[in-house]
């Protein structure tokens, strides 16, 4: 058996979701902002203290390879007419 006090697993932000195809569980890794770009294409400051996740817009399944677009937190990202927000 191996010790594991030396090894450390790096978790990472991710989304999980069910496929209505063939109902399987899914999981997508989170979009992660640095602060650094933030400041740069928004010229504004971050608290440096804070996390900018993005959720991906469209998903696959891993597992029949049905596409969906995406929704979080009921924001589909998508304008009134349904063509998406710049």
């Amino acid at each position: 058996m191996t010790d594991y006090s030396d090894v450390i697993a790096r978790l990472h932000h991710a989304f999980r979701w069910d496929c209505d195809g063939c109902g399987r569980e899914n999981f997508v890794r989170a979009i992660s902002l640095e602060q650094e770009y933030i400041e740069g294409k928004f010229k504004t400051e971050v608290d440096d203290d804070s996390q900018h996740i993005l959720y991906p817009a469209i998903v696959v399944c891993e597992h029949c390879g049905a596409q969906y677009l995406s929704s979080f937190n009921e924001f589909d990202g998508l304008d009134e007419e349904g063509t998406g927000l710049d």
